[in-house]
């Protein structure tokens, strides 16, 4: 078993584009129509609590072997987009995933 926090309450906050600067939601409702294009809705923790969890593997032939002699497996993963990436940047090491002087999206 594994202590970890998790988000009980979460709050919608609006992050500025180039500098990644956070308003709340007050600020954001204060700003002019035009200022308001540079800022983009995002969810964030609040409030927490801890649980407890267990994490297993479970096979995916549950019978035994597979034929060939090898045996599947699960992954269970807290963000899974983050460990396909993550993956897939090891995999090809050389690709650049995102044009050199163009903003990245916000998460």
């Amino acid at each position: 078993l594994t202590q970890v926090k998790v988000a009980r309450q979460m709050e919608r906050r609006f992050v500025e584009i180039t500098t990644g600067e956070t308003i709340t939601t007050a600020e954001y409702d204060d700003l002019a129509d035009e200022e308001r294009v540079r800022w983009r809705p995002v969810e964030v923790p609040k409030r927490y609590r801890r649980v407890r969890r267990r994490w297993r593997l479970k096979s995916l032939t549950p019978a035994g072997p597979a034929a060939d002699g090898e045996r599947g497996f699960l992954v269970f993963a807290n963000d899974a987009p983050l460990l396909a990436a993550q993956l897939a940047r090891a995999l090809n090491p050389t690709d650049d995933s995102w044009p050199p002087g163009q903003p990245r999206p916000l998460p």
